[in-house]
């Protein structure tokens, strides 16, 4: 019941290949490259211009992301809430709202 949106700092052929392959590109409308789009998370621009494109509006996405930096500030730095994916554990910053350890955690707070 939502719509799904990629962003992604990294190449087009890489990024293509591991959809592909692990056949989760059927569940995105769309996805946003940096090497595509021409600036990497956490550059507002990439987070504005898939918003725009996605007809969205900050107040009503959720990033959810496993790079506190790029991810999880970068959304926050343009008005989006977000969700820290923390498989490995790490501390949670003081800055940080959300976090997950588990995927299946999602369904809890959505």
């Amino acid at each position: 019941r939502y719509n799904l949106h990629l962003i992604s700092n990294g190449f087009k052929e890489a990024c293509e290949t591991k959809l592909e392959k692990s056949n989760l590109s059927k569940y995105f409308k769309h996805i946003f490259i940096s090497e595509v789009i021409g600036v990497n998370k956490p550059d507002p621009r990439i987070f504005e211009f898939a918003m725009t494109t996605a007809q969205a509006r900050a107040q009503q996405s959720l990033m959810i992301g496993d790079n506190l930096d790029a991810d999880i500030r970068g959304a926050v730095n343009v008005g989006m809430d977000a969700i820290f994916f923390n498989p490995n554990v790490i501390e949670k910053p003081d800055d940080v709202s959300h976090m997950i350890i588990d995927l299946k955690e999602l369904q809890s707070i959505l």
